[in-house]
């Protein structure tokens, strides 16, 4: 997990936002990492967590997402395949409010 978050926020080809309560204490993180697309010929961008104890601001790391990879032509597919075991419909149905389409099991936005 170290190797991986340094990696995460090492890189601006990465993406990793934190949530702060009003003590600047780590409430909620999105972290999505960048690699290759290899039938696009381009990039795609998984999210690995994304997770908020805070209200509203789930919603918000989700969104600066999104926005992060619309400014990244480079990407061509991003989003998050969730553990059907641990699902909470309701952050599904934000993220396809946000912009995102199911595909299969995978919550998904693609550039086009």
């Amino acid at each position: 997990m170290f190797e991986l978050l340094t990696e995460a926020i090492s890189s601006a080809n990465h993406f990793a936002y934190v949530a702060v309560n009003e003590h600047n204490d780590v409430k909620g993180v999105l972290v999505a990492m960048t690699g290759d697309n290899l039938w696009a010929r381009k990039k795609n961008c998984n999210i690995l967590a994304w997770i908020s104890r805070i209200p509203g601001e789930g919603a918000a790391l989700l969104r600066k997402f999104r926005d992060w990879v619309r400014q990244r032509p480079v990407i061509r597919v991003a989003g998050v395949s969730p553990d059907i075991d641990d699902i909470d419909y309701r952050a599904w149905q934000l993220a396809e409010r946000i912009g995102f389409e199911r595909h299969g099991g995978a919550y998904l936005m693609v550039a086009r």
